[in-house]
Order: structure tokens, then C-alpha cells, then sequence
């Protein structure tokens, strides 16, 4: 496949992927619902924009750069959203604070470069872990609402993308980073059904 066809489906997904959320982001505040939302998710997700971007400026991938600055502002865009929304605004800045200066600090100062995408790949997976509550309430619950479709699905092919093209260009971290996104992606994906055939299930029993 043609790097730069790969390359700007990967941008487009990403895109798709950055504006997405925040429908169902001014949904939850509406309904006074964003609890749902795990704030870990909101600091780890953001710290983690930063540091892709950082290794994506050390090893100079243009692309990719592109794909974290958009995915970066989207992520401070949620920040700012989540910060008007809840009570406890001086700890969230507080603690959100602390955990940005740690992350850098260990990312620019301590860590080699080669650690970078290392670090980048774990907060990656961090996000993933963090969001795993909402999947375990969807399937004790049997409710799919709590899996975002549209999300998981453009997540997915973003994610495809992405790791792709980390393994054209033999860019190990960036491909098990986003490898960890397609396996998560389909777990969601199967979860989903599982969860309506459960439910189509339990309808045809009652009837």
C-alpha cells in the first residue's frame, strides 16, 4: 500500500476520532452524567498525546506529528470541558498538574529517547486499562450504551492504520502502541454484540 494513501487515511481517522467524543461529552454534562467519564482517563489520555508527540518530533515523523497535535488539542479541549463540569475544580488542577510535570520530567530528563515511545505505548495502554470500568458496568449491566459504537469503530480503523504504518516504517513502539488500540477496539467491538444478543436473547425468553 502507497505510504501516503495509508498515511492520510490514518490523519482522517484521527480527525474523526478527535471531534467524535464530544457529542456524547456535552450529552453526559447535560444529563449530569459525567462521572462515567474516569478522570484518570482524561490525565493519563492527555499526558499521553504529549509524549507521542514528543517521540514523534524526536524521530521527525511528520504524519504522526500531525495526528498528535490534533488528537492533543482535542484532549485539552475534554480537559477544559470536564473542568466546568465538576465540583472539585482546585484538585483536578492540582493533581492533573502533578501528573503532567512527572510524565515530562521522567519522558525529557530521566528516560533515553529510545524509552520515549516506551513510555508513550505504557500511558497508551494506561488509557485503555482506566476505561475498562465503563466495559465491565456494559456487561454486568447488559447495557451497550456504554460502549460508544461510532467511537470504537473509528477507533479501530485509526488504530489499524497507525500500526500499519509503524510497521512500514519499523517503528516498534509506535506499532505495538496502537496494535494495543486494534485488540482493545475489538474487544469493545465483540463485547457490543455480545451484549445485544444477550439482550435479543432475553426478549425472545419473555415473550
Amino acid at each position: 500500500m502507497d505510504t501516503l494513501l495509508l498515511t492520510s487515511f490514518a490523519v482522517f481517522f484521527s480527525f474523526i476520532l478527535c471531534v467524535a467524543p464530544f457529542p456524547n461529552m456535552i450529552r453526559r454534562a447535560k444529563d449530569k452524567e459525567m462521572h462515567y467519564i474516569p478522570i484518570y482517563f482524561l490525565w493519563i489520555n492527555h499526558s499521553c498525546r504529549i509524549v507521542w508527540l514528543y517521540y514523534g518530533i524526536l524521530k521527525n515523523i511528520v504524519p504522526f506529528i500531525t495526528n498528535c497535535v490534533m488528537t492533543g488539542i482535542a484532549s485539552i479541549l475534554m480537559l477544559i470541558l470536564y473542568y466546568f463540569f465538576i465540583r472539585e475544580k482546585l484538585k483536578f488542577v492540582i493533581f492533573y498538574t502533578i501528573f503532567l510535570i512527572v510524565t515530562f520530567v521522567f519522558s525529557v530528563y530521566i528516560f533515553p529517547v529510545t524509552w520515549v515511545g516506551n513510555i508513550a505505548t505504557t500511558l497508551g495502554t494506561l488509557t485503555y486499562i482506566v476505561t475498562a470500568k465503563n466495559l465491565k458496568v456494559a456487561i454486568n449491566t447488559l447495557n451497550p450504551k456504554m460502549i460508544d459504537l461510532p467511537i470504537t469503530i473509528v477507533s479501530f480503523l485509526n488504530s489499524f492504520a497507525w500500526a500499519f504504518y509503524g510497521l512500514i516504517i519499523f517503528d516498534y513502539p509506535l506499532m505495538i502502541g496502537c496494535a494495543i488500540g486494534v485488540v482493545v477496539s475489538i474487544v469493545l467491538l465483540v463485547s457490543y454484540v455480545w451484549i445485544n444478543c444477550k439482550k435479543f436473547k432475553k426478549k425472545l425468553i419473555t415473550v
